[in-house]
């Protein structure tokens, strides 16, 4: 894919060496643009070397697949969001990343335009500074602008990461779940047009700040039944990823057990709440989508909870295989759908291999559940 990234120079162009860096490690190619009023900025040949690519001017904009307007200061916004603002002769999906001092008005409204949030807070007290949206954030809304939008308007809630059981104020049960599967779910489904929300427990990766995308972080099995109980009605679909504790202690101690406490100390557990099964049962529900982590006997295993927790959709994994189980950024995915069908996925990235789930989502769709 071909970036063109404009910038008009300023001192918010201390964070383009990073979002260079993140374009290019997706293997785009990025096109510099200096506009005609640009400040000096970072410097044409600067920007060359960074991108690899030699900067043009804003007059002389090449064919490209999307344009990045970074970082967009307060002067080339305020044209922007003019009625009679356009970039010239810019075609195609464009993305405006403004600074944090930026005013954005409700009047940036064009097609095939995107406006990524400000970014987070530099300092306490809601300070913050000259700051634009992160790399990550950058990069996904130039990726939504060439994925497909066949989720656009649907309701997708995704559950992701571990559980934490507490057995004192300092020790408790989880699993190595990194949330990486989840977390990469959810991201598809958004770049698909889908509003997205996101019920997650502890996580080993940040979450981009996307709009139209809601985290929903909580702790315990029974936090994560509560969070996924109370947005279900309203969801087309559930994508339940979360390697949620099978159990817990059945009580927790108020104050952190000694080591004299412990000998002969038996530990007691008792389930979590399961929460797939419980959606399964619902009378309404929304197209539901598990997840299964096996160690062996995967396909008896997995054709016997797709029917016992009634999910239109499971898809396991043997996560004692090489580059299929926690905390790595692929997996080889098996779907086992409603109809009886069985799908071997080979060995995909995680990106990747949650497109290929989205696709048979899609597919299976009724399409009552496309409506908004």
């Amino acid at each position: 894919m071909r970036i063109a990234l404009v910038s008009d120079g300023g001192i918010g162009c201390g964070a383009l060496p990073a979002l260079i860096a993140a374009l290019r490690r997706r293997g785009w190619s990025v096109i510099p643009v200096l506009l005609p009023v640009s400040a000096p900025g970072l410097g044409a040949a600067l920007l060359s070397d960074l991108c690899g690519s030699a900067a043009v001017s804003g007059g002389a904009l090449p064919a490209v697949d999307v344009t990045v307007v970074a970082p967009c200061e307060a002067s080339l916004l305020a044209a922007l969001q003019a009625p009679s603002g356009s970039g010239p002769g810019w075609r195609g999906p464009v993305v405006v990343v403004p600074i944090a001092a930026a005013p954005v008005t409700t009047a940036f409204q064009r097609a095939g335009w995107r406006l990524a949030p400000p970014g987070e807070p530099l300092l306490g007290g809601g300070v913050t500074g000259l700051l634009m949206a992160s790399p990550e954030v950058v990069c996904q809304m130039v990726a939504a602008c060439v994925a497909p939008q066949d989720l656009a308007g649907t309701r997708v809630l995704v559950t992701a990461g571990p559980t934490c059981e507490d057995l004192d104020p300092v020790r408790f049960l989880s699993n190595r779940s990194s949330g990486l599967m989840g977390l990469a779910l959810a991201l598809a489904a958004w770049r698909r047009g889908g509003r997205v929300t996101l019920v997650h427990g502890p996580l080993q990766v940040d979450i981009p700040r996307l709009p139209e995308l809601q985290a929903v972080p909580v702790r315990s099995a029974r936090e994560m039944q509560a969070a996924v109980l109370a947005n279900a009605d309203a969801q087309h679909v559930a994508i339940l990823c979360a390697a949620v504790a099978d159990f817990m202690p059945a009580h927790c101690a108020e104050r952190k057990i000694k080591k004299g406490d412990g000998a002969g100390y038996a530990l007691e557990l008792v389930r979590t709440p399961d929460i797939l099964a419980t959606l399964g049962a619902l009378p309404r529900r929304p197209f539901l989508v598990g997840f299964a982590a096996e160690t062996h006997d995967l396909h008896a295993h997995a054709l016997e909870k797709r029917q016992r927790k009634n999910c239109d959709l499971l898809c396991a994994n043997d996560v004692t295989e090489p580059g299929s189980g926690f905390g790595v950024a692929t997996n080889r995915i098996t779907l086992f759908a409603r109809d009886g069908s069985v799908t071997a996925l080979p060995l995909l990235s995680k990106a990747d291999a949650a497109e290929r789930v989205l696709d048979r989502v899609v597919a299976a769709l009724p399409v009552a559940r496309l409506s908004p």
